[in-house]
């Protein structure tokens, strides 16, 4: 989907504006009105309701421009509709980064589980995102960092990675821990975002 400059320029505003990622975002016309004008905005709630296919409500009031949806969610929905990641990317953090490689699996089939924690012989670990299939369970460190890395940094990243996934295959194999067990309702699952 190609979005017009006009709608592009809206989301960098409101990205770089907003104080908040709680909803709903908001834009004064203090802002908008160096941008755009009543016309504008009309086309720009006009075109957020037909990319979002009515699950985003934005208002035009008095004070302001909203929208009402949570931040996350409209991040994720306008990458979905083909926003480019780089002038999104910023405006997630870690946690929202991880929520999102966990979707991206459970959109393929996978059952997830986000921040899942466990000790075992006196070790307390945690993998960021377990994802399952059939008999495939995957440990995922999900990483979203500002700025690069150094090449040996990642090697030792990479190594802890191994480590805690060798960790947890052994707290499976000696504890008997039933993997789907782990999937059950016991633990904190992400729920699919619909987009």
């Amino acid at each position: 989907m190609i979005f017009s400059p006009r709608l592009n320029l809206f989301f960098k505003l409101l990205f770089s504006e907003s104080s908040s990622k709680d909803y709903p975002l908001f834009l004064s016309f203090e802002v908008l009105s160096k941008f755009f004008d009543e016309d504008d905005l009309k086309k720009i709630k006009n075109d957020i309701e037909t990319i979002s296919d009515g699950r985003i409500r934005a208002s035009l009031r008095d004070d302001g421009f909203y929208l009402f949806y949570p931040f996350f969610d409209i991040v994720f929905l306008l990458l979905e509709k083909g926003y480019p990641y780089t002038e999104l990317s910023y405006m997630l953090d870690w946690r929202d980064f991880e929520r999102y490689v966990a979707n991206i699996f459970m959109k393929i089939g996978f059952e997830t589980v986000l921040n899942f924690h466990f000790s075992y012989n006196q070790v307390r670990r945690e993998i960021d995102i377990l994802a399952k299939i059939d008999n495939i369970l995957l440990c995922i460190d999900a990483k979203h960092w500002k700025k690069g890395v150094l090449e040996s940094k990642l090697k030792i990243l990479a190594t802890q990675q191994k480590d805690r996934c060798s960790l947890l295959a052994e707290y499976i194999s000696k504890c008997r821990k039933n993997i789907d067990s782990i999937f059950s309702s016991n633990y904190v699952h992400l729920s699919l975002i619909h987009i």
